[in-house]
């Protein structure tokens, strides 16, 4: 059976996209070599509302069905990049994020995915919802000190807004490059 790697998201902005490259690029210069730090490419960077892993082939219908339905009646909002953090968190960070301000519109969109996802058969998440853009995952406790003291010193930081007017329906392909996200479905919010 065919299976299809797949994750639904909201797309960012261009302009946004640059915003992140330079922070990673001016955090790059002041670490200097890091191997123990694999940064996210930022023309991927996205807004992820929920990862479905390996899917059947045949459950997309079902994906964009669901898809529709949790989307109905909600509007296009706006959506705010603040701060930079860390998971678990800044002192010994795992992932580094720039953070997405929390928001009703926002979290009524999650609640209602998960439930139209769940009536198609995918586990609700156990974790809470934290939106964020991931910017680097550390592999290195050491690596990651180094990290959250650069962040401190150069007071690195994001404030941005842009609209969200779509929910998108992603499969990812891994490949030695880094992973290659292709649209399958874009849902307009109204």
């Amino acid at each position: 059976m065919a299976t299809v790697r797949a994750f639904i998201a909201i797309e960012i902005p261009e302009e946004i996209k640059k915003e992140i490259s330079s922070i990673q690029d001016e955090l790059k210069k002041s670490l200097g070599k890091t191997p123990g730090i694999s940064w996210a490419r930022p023309e991927t960077t996205h807004l992820t509302l929920k990862f479905l892993g390996d899917v059947p082939e045949e459950k997309i219908g079902d994906i964009e069905e669901a898809l529709r339905l949790s989307t109905r009646g909600i509007k296009a909002f706006t959506v705010s990049v603040t701060g930079i953090g860390g998971f678990p968190n800044l002192e010994n960070p795992r992932v580094l994020w720039a953070g997405i301000q929390e928001s009703a519109e926002l979290e009524n969109l999650h609640v209602a995915m998960e439930n139209s996802l769940y009536a198609v058969g995918f586990e609700k998440d156990e974790k809470p919802f934290r939106p964020h853009l991931t910017l680097a995952r550390i592999k290195s406790p050491v690596e990651g000190k180094k990290l959250s003291k650069a962040i401190k010193e150069l007071r690195t930081d994001i404030n941005a807004d842009f609209i969200a007017d779509s929910v998108i329906l992603f499969k990812s392909e891994l490949s030695s490059r880094g992973a290659v996200h292709t649209p399958i479905k874009k849902i307009s919010l109204k």
